[in-house]
């Protein structure tokens, strides 16, 4: 969550203006808010993906691209795509909220294998552009489950 938090932070941070947006959504500030995420994960394609909905912007981070172009022999990165739902709320303020199952899997060659799963990871924040961070956070994570294991150098599985 800290992750996601952090990122949302940066996007909105970068990626708007002070002035409150008019509805309906527009594209114009779907690719400011594309750009300002770009600008810390770059702008390999596939990875961030915002588009007007309405009177919200549909936000996908999917770092599946990056994982990709990091790619080595014995490590493995997968993570299930960010989806937002991001709304302007006037005044410098913005809510952004997610409602999806999560999951995230690394593996280094049989030294390392790391697996978090939530069945449903549903949050509410509310980012206030003036102090640069989100002011109010609401979440419920159902069916977390986390497994690891790590070799020791003498060859024995730690859990």
């Amino acid at each position: 969550m800290t992750m996601r938090r952090l990122a949302f932070a940066l996007l909105l941070l970068t990626g708007t203006s002070a002035a409150a947006l008019a509805a309906p959504a527009t594209a114009e500030q779907a690719s400011k808010i594309k750009a300002g995420i770009e600008t810390y994960l770059g702008s390999a394609p596939g990875v961030v993906t915002v588009a007007p909905n309405g009177e919200q912007y549909d936000v996908k981070i999917d770092f599946a691209p990056l994982a990709a172009k990091a790619a080595s022999p014995g490590f493995v990165f997968q993570s299930s795509p960010w989806n937002y739902k991001v709304s302007d709320m006037g005044s410098g303020k913005w809510e952004v909220r997610q409602d999806e199952p999560i999951s995230l899997t690394m593996k280094t060659d049989k030294q390392f294998d790391f697996t978090a799963k939530a069945a449903r990871s549903r949050s509410t924040s509310i980012y206030d552009e003036a102090v640069g961070t989100f002011t109010q956070t609401t979440a419920v994570i159902s069916d977390f489950t986390v497994d690891q294991t790590m070799v020791m150098p003498e060859g024995v599985p730690s859990l």
